[in-house]
Formats: C-alpha cells, sequence, structure tokens
C-alpha cells in the first residue's frame, strides 16, 4: 500500500508542470486571504503549498507577490527569479520583477532576463516591449527602437507607440 502510494505521489508530481492538487487548494486559500487583505495568513498559506511542492512556480510566485506587496523587495525579486528558473515561460514574473529591478537601475539586468523570455516566446510582443522598455531607460536608443519595432511587428500596440516616442527623442 506505501509503495502505490509513493508511486501515485511521484506520478502527480511528474505531471507537466501541472501542480499538486493540495497546492492549488493552499493556494487558492491563500489568494483568497491577499484578496482580503491579510498578508500574515497568505504568506503562511504560501509557505505551507511551497513545503508541500518546492518546486511550484506558482507557489514562488504568489510568495514574490505577498512579498512585493509588503515591500519586502529583495524577497520578491528573489521568488520572482525562482519562479523564473522554474518556469521560464511566464509572462507575468517577468512583468512582476520588471518595476522591482527597474528601481535599483538594474536595466542590463532586466534586458537580458527580457532576451531570455524572447528567445523561448519570440512572437510574443510583450516580451520585445519589455526589453524595449530597459533599453529605454538605459539610453539605448538605437536597441529601444529595434526591439519596439519588432513589439509592434507582433501586434503589440504600446511598442508601436513607444518606437514612435524613441524616434522623436532621436530626432531631437
Amino acid at each position: 500500500a506505501e509503495i502505490m502510494r509513493a508511486e501515485g505521489n511521484l506520478q502527480r508530481k511528474t505531471k507537466s508542470r501541472g501542480e499538486l492538487p493540495e497546492v492549488t487548494a493552499a493556494l487558492g486559500q491563500a489568494r483568497a486571504l491577499l484578496a482580503k487583505g491579510d498578508t500574515d495568513q497568505a504568506a503562511r498559506q504560501t509557505e505551507l503549498a511551497l513545503r508541500l511542492d518546492p518546486h511550484s512556480a506558482a507557489g514562488w510566485f504568489q510568495h514574490g507577490e505577498i512579498a512585493a506587496r509588503i515591500g519586502a523587495n529583495a524577497r520578491a525579486i528573489a521568488d520572482f527569479l525562482k519562479t523564473i528558473d522554474l518556469d521560464p515561460h511566464r509572462y507575468s514574473a517577468y512583468e512582476a520583477l520588471d518595476p522591482l529591478l527597474a528601481r535599483g537601475g538594474q536595466f542590463a539586468r532586466l534586458i537580458n532576463l527580457w532576451s531570455a523570455y524572447n528567445q523561448l516566446e519570440p512572437g510574443d510582443g510583450r516580451g520585445w516591449l519589455g526589453r524595449a522598455r530597459n533599453h529605454a531607460r538605459a539610453g539605448h536608443l538605437r536597441q529601444a527602437m529595434d526591439d519596439a519595432d519588432e513589439a509592434c511587428r507582433h501586434g503589440t500596440a504600446a511598442g508601436c507607440q513607444l518606437r514612435d516616442e524613441v524616434r522623436q527623442k532621436m530626432r531631437i
């Protein structure tokens, strides 16, 4: 019976990017608590989920959201990086990480992260836009315009707008 339970647990854990049901339930409870503004209890529930499955990208992402909400930026950055490590296709982790690193002026690091995302998801204009914004923040206007143009080609309206803004700056 123990061997059969262990095999069942192993099969559940090795599902392609699926979360364990108990992890999903704990994260759901944590989200409900977070919606009510109870960050302490939400953090405890999320940490419970991470103890159940320390490889849960959803758990690390939610832990990072809680950390960002309470102002623990270093913890949030580490959690979002862990999320990206576990699930490099999760756009929301890059999006959440961007303003945290930008506050510290870490544009080169962000450019590298967005570049990695663009290699994984070359047709996602949001990734090109993320890289374009960080090139612009770093003062690399030519690269910003090229990436914004790529974002525009992939149907991201904000990319078209950024491309036009950068063109104006380059003409001045």
